[in-house]
């Protein structure tokens, strides 16, 4: 069948003492009654289209541990058929447009406008700041007021492109497309389980550097030291007051947003320190994902305010994809790596 309408979807989805609170369930009202509106040309389409199969896909990730919703079957259906148009002669032209920049739509680096579920905070008693994968998240609203606008609509990651004007590969765009959502929803979903630290949490994470010229937690009369071999390492945050703060990355629940409620940071990444000392540091958070300049500007603090050796330190850069034997070379040469330096690897990326 052709894509449902609102009706269709209102009716299966509405039960006798269920409500439709859920906004994943009602944003959906909303883009499939613009899907079906008249004045839409297929680029326009094309993107509503997308963004049900993110909401869909979204839903059906948020419900894995409730198979026996019974929405669910319905929200497969509305999945089934928005893939089938997406696959249509039609709506592939339509991406092709959107490749070339026709039409005055162009891509973004994003794969999938992230819409933020109206009520999110409140429902999942989340912070405000609470970053969901974009800076400027939109409701279903703002989305479709904003369909002629530049540079604001929904886009592909750059790797979709060529398989979009090949048509090859063991997948087609929509089933990039779910992958991707897919990826999008499991990342939020994580997000609905970070913890955020106390000011009492955050404090007792805090490391002070002692007359004994090592940095100590707040409390203990011991050095710190980073638990496990010389490969592991804790994540850290240095606030804008030029604090240091560290977690056993293994702790799951607690991230480099953890330390500061997710407000702004001078860097975050991970940390080695043995008997007190930082033996290494790098700038890889993928929460804040922060620069090369940052990393610097957090060494320079290291050496300013806590006197550190950086000729001892081993420092990792995640912008540059760069690890150095040493932090003084790495201030020294401004951050930019020699010509034929080591690729710093992902370490929690495992190979196939």
């Amino acid at each position: 069948m052709p894509v449902p309408t609102v009706t269709w979807w209102r009716k299966k989805t509405t039960g006798h003492i269920a409500d439709r609170k859920n906004p994943l369930i009602t944003d959906v009202d909303i883009l499939l009654m613009e899907y079906h509106a008249s004045g839409k040309t297929d680029i326009q389409r094309q993107k509503i289209l997308i963004l049900i199969l993110y909401y869909c896909t979204t839903w059906l990730v948020a419900k894995g541990e409730k198979k026996g919703s019974w929405r669910r079957k319905y929200v497969l259906d509305l999945q089934t058929e928005v893939e089938n148009e997406l696959r249509t002669p039609t709506m592939i032209n339509a991406g092709g447009q959107r490749i070339a920049g026709n039409g005055g739509v162009y891509m973004k680096e994003d794969p999938i406008e992230i819409l933020q579920p109206r009520d999110a905070n409140a429902k999942h008693n989340l912070r405000a700041g609470l970053n969901f994968g974009r800076h400027s998240a939109n409701v279903a609203e703002d989305f479709i007021g904003n369909l002629k606008m530049k540079k604001n609509l929904t886009g592909y990651m750059a790797e979709l492109q060529q398989e979009m004007k090949s048509g090859t590969g063991a997948h087609d765009y929509v089933d990039s497309l779910k992958i991707l959502a897919a990826g999008k929803a499991a990342n939020m979903r994580m997000g609905y389980n970070l913890t955020y630290l106390s000011k009492q949490e955050r404090l007792s994470r805090q490391l002070s550097l002692w007359p004994d010229d090592a940095f100590h937690l707040a409390g203990w009369d011991f050095p710190y030291q980073t638990a496990g071999g010389p490969d592991d390492h804790n994540i850290f945050a240095m606030d804008l007051m030029e604090f240091i703060y560290v977690a056993d990355g293994l702790a799951g629940r607690v991230h480099h947003s953890s330390f500061m409620s997710g407000k702004p940071v001078l860097c975050a990444g991970e940390i080695r320190l043995e008997a007190g000392k930082i033996r290494y540091i790098s700038n890889e958070s993928g929460h804040y994902r922060p620069t090369t300049a940052n990393l610097m500007n957090c060494v320079t603090v290291l050496v300013r305010k806590y006197n550190v050796d950086l000729s001892r330190i081993k420092l990792g850069d995640q912008e540059a994809k760069h690890e150095w034997d040493s932090a003084a070379d790495f201030m020294a040469r401004g951050g930019v790596p020699p010509r034929r330096g080591r690729i710093m690897l992902n370490r929690n990326r495992q190979s196939a």
